[in-house]
């Protein structure tokens, strides 16, 4: 199994990535807390507004995204 991780002080690359799997139907949101209505009901303009004005509030905050993957070998079985 090999761990990929990516840093990303910015929301635009992380959302949109999120987004299009979501799209493809490939992924799914499992959370979405802390949105001014239902996250089904908002634009990836506003999602990406919400969370730049949330990381505005707290001006220490260097890296605003991280994505975590875990890959299998195509030789490992599970």
């Amino acid at each position: 199994m090999v761990a990929v991780i990516h840093f990303s002080k910015g929301f635009n690359r992380v959302l949109n990535y999120n987004e299009q799997k979501v799209a493809e139907r490939v992924a799914v949101c499992l959370e979405a807390g802390n949105y001014p209505k239902n996250v089904d009901d908002l634009t990836i303009n506003q999602k990406l507004k919400r969370l730049e004005n949330q990381a505005a509030l707290n001006d220490r905050t260097k890296v605003n995204g991280v994505h975590i993957s875990l890959n299998f070998d195509p030789s490992e079985q599970f």
